[in-house]
């Protein structure tokens, strides 16, 4: 069990992540030693990476306590990347699916890659009874994924660790990777910890990714796309930038009650990030940032999942029904049939009260515009 010392570090790191000042620097820079000390474990990292022509590669990458410099490790992650590229396995960075994102996971590295090669991984997985996960790779393929992670973390002098990580996504784009080795098993206290402060890193990463350059002022608001928004501790806006001024002339007392809710702690939305914004002699202030269309889907899903009573793998058919993708298409990403593909459709016809795939889309979008409010 956490101990009463253990949840005030993790509250205190989880406020300081979620409160911004304008000079602060990124915030993988500004915090992965504090989440080193934390987790109380010998080395943890991040990184994000994109898809290039020559496959996937890091954006940026940031470790502390490998024994080696950021450029090295970088290296040693873009040698993984390009296994991952064309074995995929273990799991997909170019398109994680719903399982992968946002979930901590404790990889036992330790014991599947203790041996010498990517024979010893399977033996060892199999003796695990390892799930095959949710891509159904062969278990040939998803060691032989393993080996190159592993390989990777023999060249910076680490062998056979564990790993708790997370894979921050904002809908299906991944912002960033973020985890912990160690040579023993992770405890439940460091997977708690990790899971407390997930959210607030998360939330920053999405601003970060939305700001161009540093600082917070009205010039940098304007490189948002989405629609942004400064409000004091009442709810007052401060300062909106063009969509958001856009979206306040088309239904003005509709948004500010929203979004002053939003502020006053007195409603949630999974497709806003509220972060609180700091400076010496400045009164508190929040900037919200408004949904882009990949978190107007996931807040969509979330409450027809609710609304309509869908399973787990019915909300999966929906997300990708909100893509307009055929039926083999979607069978081909999810892993099944087509034939059980069209029976999960029927199903959320059925439970929606609709006839065709077009209106439960229309459907789908008429929950997205409802506002917890109105709920």
């Amino acid at each position: 069990m956490d101990s009463a010392r253990d949840r005030q570090r993790t509250e205190e790191l989880a406020a300081a992540i979620e409160e911004i000042d304008e000079a602060m620097p990124p915030v993988m820079d500004a915090f992965l030693p504090d989440i080193r000390d934390l987790l109380d474990a010998p080395a943890v990292g991040s990184y994000s990476f994109r898809q290039t022509s020559q496959g996937l590669r890091t954006d940026f990458v940031k470790a502390v306590g490998f024994g080696r410099g950021d450029t090295e490790v970088r290296a040693s992650i873009d040698s993984f990347l390009g296994a991952m590229s064309e074995r995929r396995g273990f799991w997909d960075p170019a398109n994680p699916q719903p399982a992968e994102q946002n979930r901590v996971v404790v990889v036992p590295c330790g014991s599947w890659c203790a041996g010498d090669g990517p024979d010893d991984v399977e033996q060892s997985l199999r003796a695990a009874r390892r799930n095959q996960g949710p891509r159904r790779e062969s278990l040939a393929t998803v060691a032989s994924t393993m080996w190159e992670l592993e390989n990777a973390l023999r060249t910076l002098g680490m062998r056979a660790h564990d790993q708790l990580r997370v894979l921050l996504c904002d809908g299906g784009l991944a912002l960033a990777w973020v985890g912990a080795f160690q040579p023993e098993p992770f405890r439940a206290r460091q997977r708690r910890a990790l899971e407390q402060i997930a959210a607030p890193l998360r939330s920053r990463l999405i601003l970060e990714r939305y700001i161009a350059g540093g600082g917070l002022g009205h010039a940098a608001m304007e490189h948002i796309s989405a629609p942004a928004y400064v409000l004091d501790a009442a709810g007052r806006i401060a300062h909106a930038n063009a969509a958001g001024r856009e979206a306040l002339g088309q239904e003005g007392s509709k948004t500010r009650s929203a979004l002053a809710a939003l502020v006053r702690g007195e409603r949630s939305d999974p497709a806003a990030a509220v972060t609180k914004l700091a400076g010496a002699g400045l009164p508190p202030q929040f900037l919200v940032v408004e949904s882009s269309r990949v978190a107007r889907v996931h807040t969509a899903i979330e409450r027809a999942r609710a609304s309509w009573g869908l399973t787990a793998r019915e909300a999966d058919v929906l997300a990708e029904l909100a893509d307009g993708r055929s039926t083999r298409d979607m069978a081909d990403r999810l892993g099944t049939s087509s034939r059980t593909l069209e029976i999960h459709v029927s199903a959320i016809l059925r439970k929606a009260s609709v006839q065709s795939r077009s209106q439960i889309v229309a459907a789908l979008w008429r929950l997205s515009d409802r506002t917890e409010i109105e709920r």
